[in-house]
């Protein structure tokens, strides 16, 4: 799981860095940001593969630990939550359909976020995945160390 947090944060970067070069070569020469755009949408486009990844195997794990003696109840809110309403059931009437992926800010802490804000609200349901790492993590730590 590091590894994939680590690989995310490194294409965040790069995707984030792609884009920027791409508003300040817009002035000046078209066909080379034209061509950073390209990159920088293919980046993205992979981030949100793998930030979609992320959660499916988070999920998976979080049915395997509840498996284990001591975690039957064990729970991940930001996992659970852009799982449930964000990846697998966003026609519910608490899910999100707007597709706006994001590439989020990592000095921030957040991470990629799979769906902007519901119409109307500005709270994010996705805190984006390297807050939701965290939250699993922390969560997690604490109940491993007691067992």
């Amino acid at each position: 799981m590091r590894w994939s947090i680590l690989q995310i944060s490194e294409m965040q970067l790069a995707a984030n860095a792609a884009h920027m070069q791409t508003v300040f070569m817009a002035f000046s020469d078209t066909k080379a940001a034209d061509t950073l755009l390209e990159e920088a949408m293919h980046i993205t486009g992979i981030l949100e593969l793998l930030t979609e990844a992320f959660y499916f195997v988070g999920w998976r794990t979080v049915l395997a630990l509840r498996l284990l003696p001591g975690l039957k109840n064990f729970e991940s809110v930001g996992m659970r939550d852009v799982r449930n309403r964000i990846i697998e059931h966003p026609d519910k009437p608490s899910g999100i359909v707007n597709q706006q992926f994001s590439v989020g800010r990592v000095d921030e802490g957040e991470g990629p976020r799979l769906k902007g804000a519901p119409p109307g609200e500005t709270r994010f349901l996705d805190n984006g995945l390297l807050a939701n790492a965290k939250e699993f993590a922390d969560r997690l730590l604490p109940r491993l160390k007691a067992n």
